[in-house]
């Protein structure tokens, strides 16, 4: 490998793509489109690269605004990166940023492209944001918020500025529960993309349905702005020992999955972690009024695994990924196509070793409660073990059962020939009493076709990928040691520290910018450091991928170089969605490493040769931490693997900027 060339910015998937050119074919006809993509499509990468499309800073300002912080954090990170540097400069005589946030005590009014909470741009705070001049760009995240009065507002004073300005929302919910109308703003959707489309394009985990009949009726609890009157609703579960039914749900089937329990009420949320507490289960509970520090601490140590059950109430349905959750406890019932859309959401993100999302729903007697067929499209049943999961699997999720007799979640009523539930014991039309087939219990140890199948639904891979056990994923680019290296978020604490450093230097910048006198190599090593800056603050919440340069040898004697001599590790990109930065790397990884990365030639099978087995002992694998019959193929990504990994992480420890101690 030759060149690297090392880029921030994201490849878009072919349906990001198709999302962008809608909306732009959208506005060429004069329109104001809403794009509804599905949680897990990517949609910060969709506005993101919409912005690079569509405005240039040098003559073009944007605002995109959303309802949280944490959103406004990721939105603004996101579009620094797929400018990939285009907005690392400053525009102007006035020396304007390339983008800035507007909230709370964060206030960048003269950006070129602006990113804000709606609860900042109150009307003053919007004025002062407007005397740089106006927006030619607006773009909303969630828009399905936009019937509040302040979205409206914003917009409206956008377009009195700027009568030309092109406006726009991205939602994965395109329903209010309050049938507000989004016509109020929006002239129409112009893109689609489902929860069934991600699973089918394996961009989104399958999920597998456990339905826990609590017999728990709902039916006359009276209904408030599309849902639940939540006071009725909590009287009910309360008086049906709601949280029981959820502990005996989790125990049974959740296993050591990382689990997100979602619950109607505060204290139900906590009487449940806390008699998970009391069983040794490492749990937390999060809502509304949980300080803000205390619940990043808390989700970063459930990203980290040191937190096993997440339970909450009304708080984790926007704005968060945990793409290592693999159960969701759904003990919130809820009629609300738009909640129940969220909360599935938050489960149904890739993760290594993940092969499906189970979710465990606590059904009630109720025919307007929204269930998991209503959001994924039609399920399957396994006539083994009763499980409900996606249609196009083979294998049952739960225990193993081939799935090439499942069937659809109704039947055909053998009387009347009326569609009818699959469950039904007689039919409700003409009477007819459904014979019942009694099936063996014991399905254990035949889940060995699941993995095989699910990754088919995953991005095929050709190059010769090797995953490590400590998280790490690498590939060799050559025989020399070179390889490509994927690392995982170290899901650090000291986030909003970094950002603040990073703020302080971009002043310095600006400083340095203003004045004729200042030293061109300390403007520099500004610039470095901050670079520093900026990567340990990607590799936070990012999987981070580097090249490993070819190991330096001696011509004379053949042996290794001393490590001054040797090329160093290069960064090259960051991205949240591991599916898609693997995907990345490995075109890069065939485009350069040919023969040596091909998964699939003949070598690969062959058993280790006794020179791999004497090296892997050098670096610390005997016998017993190697497989039995290990292949050349894997002995090769396991040496390439150490390697790499090591000279990595020698990188990372050296890129991070020490606090000056004063």
């Amino acid at each position: 490998m030759n060149t690297v060339v090392i880029s921030k910015a994201q490849t878009l998937r072919p349906y990001q793509q198709e999302a962008i050119q809608a909306i732009r074919e959208a506005w060429t006809d004069g329109q104001t489109p809403l794009a509804w993509l599905a949680t897990g499509a990517g949609k910060t990468t969709i506005l993101s690269q919409l912005l690079v499309e569509t405005v240039a800073p040098d003559y073009q300002r944007a605002l995109v605004f959303a309802h949280t912080k944490e959103i406004v954090d990721q939105i603004a990170e996101r579009i620094t990166n797929q400018y990939n540097g285009g907005l690392d400069r400053y525009f102007g005589p006035q020396f304007n940023p390339g983008i800035g946030i507007v909230m709370g005590e964060n206030d960048s009014p003269d950006a070129r492209i602006v990113v804000a909470t709606r609860q900042s741009l109150h009307r003053r705070r919007l004025a002062r944001v407007m005397q740089t001049g106006a927006f030619d760009i607006v773009l909303i995240d969630e828009g399905h918020h936009v019937s509040d009065n302040t979205y409206l507002s914003i917009v409206k004073t956008c377009r009195e500025a700027n009568p030309q300005v092109r406006v726009a929302g991205l939602t994965a919910t395109p329903k209010r529960t309050d049938k507000k109308a989004l016509g109020m703003l929006f002239t129409g959707i112009c893109y689609q993309w489902t929860i069934l489309d991600g699973i089918t394009g394996g961009y989104l985990s399958p999920a597998t349905r456990i339905k826990i009949k609590t017999g728990v009726d709902v039916s006359r609890v009276r209904t408030l702005e599309g849902d639940y009157d939540q006071k009725q609703l909590v009287s009910v579960l309360d008086a049906s020992n709601w949280v029981n039914l959820a502990l005996d749900a989790y125990q049974e089937y959740a296993g050591e999955r990382q689990t997100l329990a979602f619950f109607p009420k505060v204290d139900m949320s906590r009487e449940f972690v806390a008699r998970l507490r009391e069983d040794g289960i490492a749990a937390e509970h999060i809502d509304a009024h949980t300080p803000k520090a205390e619940r990043a601490d808390i989700l970063r140590r459930y990203q980290q695994g040191e937190v096993k059950v997440v339970a909450n109430m009304g708080v984790l349905t926007e704005g968060f990924d945990a793409p290592q959750t693999s159960a969701i406890l759904m003990a919130r019932p809820t009629r609300s196509e738009t909640l129940f859309t969220q909360i599935i959401g938050r489960g149904l993100r890739l993760f290594p070793g993940k092969t499906d999302c189970l979710i465990l729903d606590l059904t009630v007697v109720d025919t307007k409660v929204l269930e998991v067929g209503t959001i994924l499209g039609q399920m399957a049943a396994c006539q083994a073990c009763g499980a409900e999961f996606f249609k196009g699997f083979k294998h049952c999720p739960k225990c193993g059962e081939e799935t090439g007799d499942a069937v659809p979640l109704t039947k055909a009523c053998p009387q009347c020939g009326e569609e009818i539930p699959r469950a039904a014991k007689e039919c409700p039309l003409c009477g007819y009493v459904i014979p019942r087939i009694i099936v063996p219990p014991d399905f254990k140890g035949r889940g060995e076709g699941l993995a095989a199948e699910v990754a088919q639904l995953f991005h095929n891979l050709s190059s010769a990928w090797f995953p490590g056990d400590d998280g790490y994923f690498s590939v060799p680019v050559g025989f020399d040691s070179a390889a490509l290296i994927i690392t995982p978020p170290t899901f650090a604490a000291n986030g909003e520290r970094i950002k603040e450093r990073l703020m302080r230097g971009t002043s310095m910048l600006r400083a340095f910018a203003e004045s004729p006198h200042v030293d061109p190599d300390l403007r520099q090593a500004l610039i470095d450091q901050m670079g520093m800056l900026e990567r340990e603050l990607l590799r936070i919440d990012h999987y981070t991928l580097y090249y490993c340069p070819p190991v330096q040898k001696d011509v004379l004697t053949g042996r290794n170089l001393p490590e001054h001599h040797q090329l160093p590790v290069q960064y090259l990109r960051a991205n949240a969605d591991l599916a898609s930065l693997m995907q990345e790397a490995d075109s890069e990884a065939k485009a350069q490493g040919g023969y040596a990365t091909d998964k699939n030639v003949r070598w690969r099978t062959e058993l280790a040769s006794e020179g791999q087995l004497k090296y892997l002992r050098v670096l610390g694998y005997g016998k017993k931490r190697l497989p039995e019959n290990l292949t050349k193929g894997e002995a090769a990504g396991w040496i390439s693997h150490v390697i790499a990994v090591k000279r990595v992480r020698d990188y990372i420890a050296d890129d991070i900027l020490p606090e000056v101690v004063a």
